[in-house]
């Protein structure tokens, strides 16, 4: 009897160590596949944000660039509006002497037209992408900021680029004005793109960058 009670024992030992054995190895199975996909899905990740930051670099620094060379649509929609203001301040300061006020031209002018801004917004799609491009300017203060943000799959990369209009050898704009006055001239491009920024950044009261975050 005793003998065949410790051959039951270590036969119902071995048959828990069976069970044990092949729960182990299941629950290390399932780790194994919940780690490989957890690599997995970084790995996508990764490389859905290292497409997002080329294009976004691609598009902002091709953008920027046309903007500092004089050859953007975009910068060029703003100068046409710029200069119809200054048209229009010049028809405002014939008005103004018409009614009798004394002021020179250059003051009024300034007070009218140095703090003005132009923005421009444009989007789209490139790819499974989503493409941000904002341009504002302030023609007067020969400054401008390029803002491209594009995002895609959970991930998104931000640039910004500042623009100074300061080539004095380039293409210049001479600006209206009344009567004999002579116009303003200033300058359409610039030397080179002044600075890149990465986001996050922080901006002044008048939109531009003032330093990284």
């Amino acid at each position: 009897m005793k003998d065949g009670g410790g051959r039951g024992n270590k036969q119902g030992s071995t048959v828990l160590y069976a069970v044990f054995l092949a729960a182990l190895l299941s629950i290390l199975a399932a780790g194994y596949a919940a780690a490989d996909l957890a690599d997995m899905r970084g790995l996508q990740r990764e490389m859905q944000y290292a497409q997002t930051k080329v294009m976004a670099r691609t598009l902002h620094k091709s953008f920027c660039q046309a903007v500092n060379d004089g050859t953007s649509a975009a910068m060029g929609q703003i100068w046409e509006n710029f200069a119809e203001d200054c048209r229009r301040a010049c028809r405002e300061y014939e008005k103004f002497l018409e009614e009798g006020e004394e002021e020179d031209w250059e003051t009024f002018f300034r007070e009218r037209m140095e703090g003005k801004r132009y923005i421009l917004r444009g989007s789209g799609r490139r790819g499974e992408q989503e493409v941000e491009i904002v341009l504002s300017a302030a023609p007067l203060g020969g400054r401008a900021f390029v803002h491209t943000r594009v995002s895609g799959g959970g991930e998104a990369f931000g640039l910004g680029g500042e623009i100074r209009f300061d080539n004095e050898r380039g293409e210049h704009l001479t600006l209206p004005a009344p009567g004999e006055e002579a116009g303003m001239e200033i300058c359409l491009t610039g030397q080179r793109v002044y600075r890149y920024w990465r986001e996050p950044y922080t901006t002044g009261e008048d939109g531009f960058p003032t330093g990284e975050r």
